[in-house]
């Protein structure tokens, strides 16, 4: 099981990796002369698309490791993002926005091998859960 995503440990792993964020964080695309799924909006940052394969990596290379497992992790709204396109093949844009509440749980599981092919079907058991208690 994968309970939502760290941004911090993801931005970890995937440094060792080589693939380095500089800057803020990237945030979803949205329509604007400055940016987009392949551009940054700002000089020095990354894209959408860097932000979403690094952590998309990231993920599943967590889930490999610890296959069988449970991984929990905690996370910013854009790694939670990054779950969908990394465990349900979402594209890189969607034609739907996500809001995810801080803090709140996501739970991604699946009985398959993270990083077999076919991927596995995942299922998402929880989104966006703010429930206390």
């Amino acid at each position: 099981m994968v309970h939502g995503v760290s941004s911090w440990l993801v931005d970890t792993i995937a440094d060792t990796g080589g693939v380095a964020c500089r800057g803020k964080r990237a945030t979803p695309p949205v329509p604007g002369p400055h940016g987009g799924v392949f551009r940054p909006f700002e000089e020095g940052d990354e894209s959408w698309a860097e932000l979403v394969l690094r952590t998309s990596r990231a993920i599943v290379d967590l889930a490999h490791q610890h296959h069988g497992g449970t991984v929990v992790l905690v996370s910013h709204s854009e790694t939670v993002e990054s779950s969908f396109h990394a465990l349900a093949a979402q594209p890189l844009y969607r034609a739907f926005d996500v809001e995810v509440a801080p803090p709140s749980v996501t739970e991604w599981v699946t009985d398959g091998d993270p990083t077999g092919w076919p991927p596995p079907r995942w299922t998402l058991c929880r989104f966006n859960d703010a429930r206390r208690g």
